[in-house]
């Protein structure tokens, strides 16, 4: 079933309920200095009914293994089929997603060199981290919450500029992707099941869906 120059790597969670294995492209694939990735067939199954048998394309990268839910935006195959005693295993339909990752070389390529290639100047970051990080403005907000936002756009704004997984890419809207993706996937939330969240996020669509909205907005603050 996995070709032999693939990488194969399983993660069993949940005391073995939940089970995780990455099928890799054998090399990473160097797209920009400092920005390589690893397209994968990341695939899950349970045995305590928690989430379906579900095979997914996505691509990681490689300096900071963050998961980039193919090529920072579009949508990806994803085959699902409810596990139970008397489900059958789809081996052609397997078969073929595997295919496609060797195929998803040439739109990972064009995607980051897509958003390599925007420019987004200082004003236009300051107003899309307002934008996905508002603060509101109404008089009776609690306090905390406030600080909570404000301590957010302070961390992210930080990143953007000094992570180096985020900052030789400042002033692009694929330095603002990463900016956002490595603060979802990295900062948010705790780390002892940090891994497994991630792959939880790219097999339901939530990594795709944080990546789209931040798009969505470099779209109408910059690309107008």
């Amino acid at each position: 079933l996995f070709p032999s120059h693939d990488r194969l790597i399983s993660t069993i969670r949940k005391n073995g309920a939940v089970s995780f294995v990455s099928v890799e492209m054998p090399e990473s694939i160097k797209v920009l200095d400092g920005f390589s990735v690893r397209p994968m067939l990341l695939a899950t199954t349970s045995h305590n009914g928690s989430i379906s048998t579900t095979y997914k394309q996505v691509a990681t990268r490689v300096e900071c293994d963050n998961l980039l839910a193919r090529a920072l935006g579009e949508n990806t195959e994803t085959f699902r089929a409810r596990h139970s005693k008397n489900s059958n295993f789809r081996l052609q339909n397997v078969r073929e997603a595997l295919g496609f990752v060797h195929r998803m070389t040439e739109d990972i390529v064009a995607e980051v060199n897509k958003y390599a290639n925007i420019k987004v100047s200082d004003r236009e970051w300051e107003a899309i981290v307002n934008k996905l990080m508002p603060i509101s403005t109404d008089a009776n907000a609690p306090k905390q919450a406030i600080s909570r936002i404000e301590n957010k756009q302070e961390r992210i704004k930080d990143m953007y500029r000094n992570d180096p997984r985020v900052a030789p890419f400042t002033g692009t809207a694929l330095g603002v992707v990463q900016a956002f993706n490595t603060f979802n996937q990295h900062v948010i939330g705790k780390d002892e099941n940090r891994v497994e969240r991630n792959m939880m996020n790219a097999l339901t669509g939530k990594v795709f869906n944080q990546d789209e909205q931040v798009m969505k907005v470099i779209n109408e603050l910059v690309l107008v």
